[in-house]
């Protein structure tokens, strides 16, 4: 009786054991085969939309440098290639280089750049060496995508670009969002110097940034009050797309290189500048969802600003009729017009101690 127990008592354990191996394969094969659908949707999008990414070769006669760019238009009546990449890249540059990889180049040129946003356009004709090249070429043609797709954090990424030189072309690397902005997209996607100007795609192989820098060091004071150098990693950033193509849609409108117009004022937050039994700070609207901005000073007598009306102490409420919430919505405001438009400016401000809103027109010329 005792061995027959013993017995099955083996049995039970086994059948237990057995069954528990089981569960855990079908799992990890379960597991498995997610991760295989979305390696091979990594797969198929790089291979689609690194044919229109490229590497660029740029000199002056001083110096050289490389970059990478994204191919967003083909122009048939011109034969004529788009390619959008970063102003710091080709601005100053004399020769131009479009690389395709397999030691096949085309000469460029530069239409038209925009420093402050680091947005640059470039364009090329394919030659008879390249020409079979042309069926080849995947056009990302982001301007008339349906309808432009929601970037959240946590998303998965796609880098493609030639970091440390042409050597490297396409080279692809992945991530997820870390955050976003009007006018930015981090990541943790391994960028490099070369990579600036290349495209940051989401799983679909759409574009949603340029990448255009990374976060090496930052400060911190320690306790002896010196200033330490610390290194960061998994800090790069894309320019938004949103501002990618205002900004190129203000370089081919303009053919040159564009200027954005400065405000003339630095700005700080109301709980910065002024004490809470302020005058300014008993009127304004309660809201926990909003950050109010103070003019803290002009950057000069004759800053635009302050030629138009704006007084130390204004608290800004809109832009463009827009509602202020952020430094971003500031930056984003000023980054996205020309020396040629004007600004709505919308401050609060006290007279006679009597809480006033007004509207002022800001102009540049």
């Amino acid at each position: 009786m005792k061995k027959k127990l013993i017995t099955f008592l083996l049995f039970f354990v086994v059948v237990i054991s057995l069954t528990s191996c089981t569960q855990g394969i079908i799992t990890k094969i379960s597991d498995e085969v997610e991760y295989t659908k979305i390696e091979n949707d990594i797969t198929s999008v790089y291979e689609r939309v690194s044919k229109g990414c490229v590497g660029l070769a740029v000199s002056n006669k001083s110096v050289s440098a490389t970059g990478s760019g994204v191919i967003y238009k083909y122009d048939e009546d011109k034969s004529l290639y788009y390619v959008v990449t970063n102003a710091h890249v080709v601005e100053d540059m004399t020769n131009i280089a479009v690389y395709f990889g397999n030691s096949k180049y085309v000469s460029a040129k530069c239409i038209g750049y925009d420093t402050k946003n680091d947005i640059a356009v470039v364009t090329f004709n394919l030659d008879l060496l390249t020409s079979s090249l042309k069926d080849e070429i995947y056009v990302n043609d982001f301007f008339n995508y349906d309808d432009n797709d929601l970037v959240s954090v946590g998303q998965s990424v796609l880098a493609i670009g030639c970091p440390l030189g042409l050597d490297n072309f396409n080279i692809l690397t992945t991530g997820v969002v870390s955050s976003v902005s009007k006018l930015s997209i981090s990541t943790d996607a391994a960028i490099n110097p070369g990579n600036s100007g290349g495209g940051l795609f989401n799983l679909e192989g759409r574009l949603i940034g340029i990448n255009g820098s990374k976060e090496i060091w930052t400060y911190s004071q320690s306790e002896s009050g010196y200033e330490e150098q610390i290194p960061v990693e998994g800090r790069g950033f894309a320019i938004a797309l949103d501002l990618v193509k205002t900004c190129i849609e203000d370089i081919e409108k303009s053919n040159s290189a564009i200027e954005r117009p400065l405000l003339g004022v630095s700005v700080a937050t109301v709980n910065t500048v002024l004490n809470p039994d302020n005058e300014y700070s008993k009127y304004l609207p309660v809201s926990d969802d909003c950050v109010y901005f103070v003019i803290a000073s002009f950057s000069s007598l004759d800053s635009a600003a302050k030629k138009c009306g704006v007084n130390l102490y204004d608290v800004i409420l809109e832009i463009n009729g827009n509602k202020v919430t952020t430094m971003d919505d500031i930056s984003y405001a000023l980054n996205t017009i020309t020396l040629d438009d004007s600004l709505q400016l919308k401050v609060y401000r006290l007279i006679n101690n009597e809480p006033t809103t007004t509207t002022l027109t800001i102009t540049f010329k």
